[in-house]
Parts: C-alpha cells; structure tokens; sequence
C-alpha cells in the first residue's frame, strides 16, 4: 500500500465535497482560522528579529466605499510585504513589529475571521471568510492593505487627501533641505568674501559682493540694523571695522548653520538706505543733523522787524523743510 501524505489542504477540499454547500464557506473559514494558528505557532523566532527592539504601532481598520481597509501605522518607517495564500494574507515586516491585531476580526467581520502576530512579531496572519484581492500602498511610517471583494472592478483605491498631501510637504522639505546641503558645501569652501566700504563727505557706503543671489532681509530695529543672508556665507569686515564713520558703532557678523547675519549698530540720527545692485546687496549710511541758522537768515528777520508796525511781535522764522540728503550716484 502506497503512503499519501494527509494536508489540510486535501481536508478541505475533501469535505467541501461530501458536506451540503450551505456549509461549505464556514467550512473553508474555519480550516482557514486553523491554518493560520498553526502557522503562527510554527513560525520560528529569528535570532536577529529576537535582539531588534520591536516597533510599537497600531492598525486602524474600515468598511467605506464597498472594501475593507487595514492602515498600520509605526513611529518611523518599517519596510513590509503582503501576500495572499490559501485565504490567509501575511503581512510581513521587516523590523519586528508590537501591534494588538485581536480587534481587527471586530471591525472586518464580513471580511477576517482571525489575527495573530506571529511571536517573533515579524508579520501577521489574517484568516479571511471570502474571496478578495489585496493592494497594499507604504506611505511613509503607515502601511495601507485594501482588501476588495470579488466582482470588484475599477481602478484600486487610492491614499486619503491628508496622507497625499503630507506626503508632498515632506518630498518639498526633503526637496529644500537637499538644496541647502549643496548650497552649504558650495559655500564653505569658498573664500571669506570682503566687504568693500566706500567714505563720501555725506554718508558710507557698504558693498556685500555675493557669488549669487542671494535672498537678504533687513530689519531696522531702534538704533540697529540687521542684514540676514540666507545663505552660509563668510564675510570679510576687516576695512569696515578698520575705518568706523562717527555714526557707527560697531559692525559685527554672525553665524548660524545655513545663514549669517551681519548688524550694524549707530550712533545718533541716521539715515540707511539699502539696494540692489546686481548680485550685490548695498548698504548707505547717512547721518541727520539739525540746520543752523546763516547769517543770510538773521539778516533777513532783523529787516522783517523793521517793516512791522511798533508794538507787533517779532516775526518767527519758519523753519526751512529738511529732508534726507540727495542720493549718491
């Protein structure tokens, strides 16, 4: 007598023959809820899953739009793959994963018969009760698996509007980020760029040569003046800190990872003007003084006295309209 080998797959398909066909699909759940507790069990715990710190997550599952959705969701990004075999879809993990599977055959009766995590915690087995097909979408630290009746038609289900929209804001961050890093590594080695200063007889002049365009914003705060480059850059103030004019205080660079910021601080009442010029980013420090009286004016006054009738006030001097001074070519 020849000896056959006795699966439960022969079982099945053995009783699914002799018993009625009302019975037939609780059939099939049931050896299919006993073949995932034996795969489970027999799973064995590999040595290097064994010492990798699980990652502690959480599954979400819903029933919208005619299919049944599981979204597993971890702290950071854990690769995982999700296969179909004889009714059971194993999501496997490739870091150990720590996630209460018992509440997903609630949400997704229709669906899920069963849910175990394997004890090495590497995947987990869903027994279901129909026939589905299965796409599963990583986006990020979650991890969607759709599972679609029989008969479905159309294209998948796609990821939630929130999910697609986070996900473009971090690839722009990412995007950003990157950019800086060149833009760093282009810049430190690069030479200190000296700052030119220019001395007229009514205002200074500084010139910030920059190898591009670099973005500036400048703040006016009281008797300080911020010009914030968003780039890292290294100026040269050695001959504007040689050469201070009378309405400068101190100038003084400073700076951070990805930016510098260069302040001036100002002595009395003056006038700073800042443009453009090309790629070079210009700053015109004027100092305000208060107009004495000529004697051109008092001359004028006395003859003013002289023609108003006795006993009338003397004239008040209008004062003469100030304003900035003309701006150097």
């Amino acid at each position: 007598m020849t000896g056959r080998s006795i699966t439960l797959a022969r079982l099945r398909t053995r009783h699914e023959a002799r018993l009625p066909p009302r019975l037939g699909p609780r059939l099939v759940a049931l050896v299919a809820a006993l073949e995932l507790l034996i795969g489970a069990a027999l799973v064995p715990a590999l040595p290097g899953a064994a010492r990798a710190a699980p990652l502690k997550g959480e599954v979400n599952t819903a029933t919208d739009n005619g299919f049944a959705r599981l979204v597993f969701a971890f702290p950071e990004e854990n690769e995982a793959t999700v296969r179909l075999s004889n009714g059971i879809i194993v999501v496997s993990f490739e870091r150990p994963v720590e996630v209460n599977v018992d509440r997903i055959p609630i949400g997704l009766k229709d669906y899920v018969s069963a849910a175990r995590r394997d004890p090495d915690g590497t995947a987990v087995r869903l027994a279901l009760t129909r026939k589905v097909t299965i796409n599963s979408m990583a986006a990020g630290e979650k991890l969607f698996v759709d599972l679609l009746p029989e008969g479905w038609t159309g294209l998948p289900p796609g990821l939630p509007r929130e999910v697609i929209e986070e996900l473009a804001r971090r690839a722009r961050d990412a995007e950003k980020r990157a950019r800086q890093q060149r833009q760093a590594a282009l810049h430190r080695d690069l030479p200190p760029i000296r700052v030119r200063v220019g001395t007229q007889p009514t205002f200074t002049r500084y010139v910030f040569e920059l190898p591009e365009l670099v973005p500036v914003v400048s703040d006016r705060a009281g008797d300080k003046l911020t010009l914030t480059f968003d780039a890292p850059l290294k100026f040269d103030l050695a001959d504007a800190q040689a050469a201070l004019p009378p309405m400068l205080g101190a100038i003084q660079a400073v700076g951070a990872q990805d930016s510098i910021a260069v302040r001036f601080e100002f002595i009395g009442k003056v006038d700073v003007r800042t443009f453009r010029e090309d790629n070079n980013y210009v700053v015109d420090v004027l100092a305000v003084t208060e107009r004495q009286e000529t004697p051109l004016d008092q001359a004028a006054a006395a003859a003013e006295q002289r023609r108003a009738p006795p006993g009338a006030p003397a004239p008040v001097a209008a004062p003469r309209a100030t304003g900035p001074p003309p701006r150097a070519p």
